[in-house]
């Protein structure tokens, strides 16, 4: 059985490096379309019993989604120097908002 669409969630992360290229590695060997997914908030709720009820939060969220851009460039080009056919998608919003029925959405939901 081939695989036609692998998806991997790309972030900052240190494990991030080994994650996009084992998809970049399965998706070279089968002939598959490879979807990098980061995420990047447009609300952060403040923790328990903290009192940032009006905090500018501006320049965090900015950051976090320029972070969340500068990973999927790096996912991008791994994919392309291994000649595999690929696309990043930057998601954002607060969790209610993403679409809980969609292709990315179930397989999402189903990794460990």
């Amino acid at each position: 059985m081939g695989l036609n669409d692998i998806v991997v969630h790309v972030d900052g992360a240190e494990a991030a490096k080994a994650r996009v290229d084992f998809a970049v590695a399965l998706a070279k060997e089968h002939g598959a379309h490879l979807i990098g997914v980061s995420f990047a908030p447009t609300a952060i709720l403040p923790l328990y019993g903290a009192d940032v009820g009006f905090a500018d939060m501006t320049e965090v969220l900015q950051s976090v989604k320029s972070q969340a851009e500068a990973a999927l460039q790096i996912f991008r080009t791994r994919a392309e120097a291994a000649s595999v056919s690929a696309e990043g998608r930057l998601m954002q919003g607060i969790s209610e908002e993403f679409p809980h029925d969609s292709p990315v959405a179930r397989v999402m939901s189903i990794s460990p």
